[in-house]
Parts: C-alpha cells; structure tokens; sequence
C-alpha cells in the first residue's frame, strides 16, 4: 500500500484531488475550454421537474446549501465540484460521498444534480440507488455485456449518481457487476458520483477491484456527523385532533 492511499474516512486521493482543483492528471489529454455561455435562470418548478427526471427522490428535491450540514472542507470540495461540474464532467470524474445514515448524502445528489442542469441545457444525468440497480440488471438477464450496456441508461448517461453503495445484498455477482459498471465508464469517461455508508475499508474489502476504479476516478468526501432525519412528533397529532387545545 503506497502511502498516499486513502485508508479512512476524510482522505483524497492526491492525483483526483490535483486534477479537481484544476491541474489535468498526467494520464489526461488536455481537453479544449469550452467559451463561457450565459445561463438561463431556472424556476423552482423547473428544478424541481429536472430533478424528478433525473430520479431525484422527492424528499430531496427540495436540497439546498443551507441545509446542507457538512464540515467546511467537505463543503468546499463538493462546492467546488459543482461549480465546475462542466469541465469534471468532460473528464469523467466524479465524488464518492460517504457517511453515516442521515448526514445528507442524497441531498448532496440533489445538488450535484442540480449543478448539472445548467452546462449547455442539462448534462445528461441518471440517478439510481444500488440496489434499484442491481434489480434492473437481473431483469434484464445474463445476456452479453454488450446486451446489457444497450438496454441499461445507468452505463452510458454522461453522470451517474449512484446511491447507497453497499445498501445491496452483497455477493459475488453484485460486487462483478458494480466493478464491471466503473470499469466501462472509467474506459469511456463517464462521470459517476456514488454514496455509501462503507468505509474506505469497507468498500476494499467489499471489491478490492471496484475501490481501485473509484480511486482512479472520484474524490472521496466524507460528510460526518449524527442523522439529520427527525422522528414523528406524536404530539403534533394530538395538537391537530384538538385544535391545538391542551
């Protein structure tokens, strides 16, 4: 193991790091800037519609960078991939988000996705969680890989969000699919953003092969933290029977 290799939460891999602030990775071409285009202003309605296009839950839909509770330098490094996401994009990087349950990871989606409606009209942009994923495969059969690429968005869309890596029931042809999933769109620079509860540990020891893939191609950003998610307050029901009388 080389020592720059992440080997827990909070670490970025250097070459993924460098390229995202902006100096091209050696194994990179340098890449024509496209000019910069002026960018039409996006109604609420109209985000919340491209969202529930891409496959946005509904309760993210609403996702914003307040409500977004992640450490400054989590924040930054997403921030800073949004707002280039154009240029991340047309190299096919992307960012493994990981974190507890409830520290706001799909609500990151939603604001990667929310990023990608703008560069040139919409970046093609599927979200799916893993385990959504790994059913429309065995829907689709074990036809050829090729057969498979054809009738699945999720390996050819420009970004992938993938959601709840390691959520799946693991097995053997779960962690084959995933691995031979980042290896074509690693090939064809595909960008693709994951969440996942695991570890960096935890996802070696997942698929040695699919972390290798994610290093050569994401950012790992750790949103820490307990879950934002609130229980039912049964004493508002008690206040809506009664009128608010005690």
């Amino acid at each position: 193991m080389s020592a720059t290799e992440p080997t827990q939460i909070g670490d970025i891999t250097q070459a993924a790091a460098h390229n995202l602030h902006g100096t091209p990775a050696a194994t990179s071409p340098p890449l024509p800037q496209p000019l910069p285009q002026p960018q039409p202003q996006r109604s609420p309605d109209g985000i919340r519609r491209w969202l529930a296009d891409v496959g946005i839950p509904a309760a993210s839909q609403g996702a914003t960078w307040d409500g977004l509770a992640a450490k400054t330098e989590s924040r930054e490094t997403l921030s800073l991939y949004c707002s280039t996401i154009g240029r991340r994009v047309a190299v096919g990087e992307g960012v493994v988000l990981i974190g507890d349950v409830g520290t706001g990871k799909t609500c990151a989606m939603a604001l990667i996705a929310q990023a990608a409606l703008d560069p040139g009209g919409g970046i093609e942009t599927v979200f799916t969680g893993a385990s959504a994923l790994l059913r429309k495969l065995h829907r689709v059969g074990t036809g050829s890989m090729e057969y498979q690429i054809e009738q699945i968005a999720e390996w050819n869309c420009r970004l992938l969000l993938l959601d709840d890596l390691g959520v799946e029931y693991r097995s053997p042809f779960a962690s084959s699919l995933f691995h031979d999933l980042m290896e074509h769109r690693v090939a064809h620079r595909l960008a693709t953003c994951v969440t996942t509860n695991l570890t960096t540990d935890q996802i070696r020891g997942y698929s040695a092969r699919l972390y290798d893939r994610l290093r050569m191609c994401c950012v790992f950003v750790p949103l820490l933290g307990t879950s934002q998610r609130q229980p039912v307050d049964v004493a508002s029901w008690h206040t809506e029977t009664t009128g608010g009388q005690q």
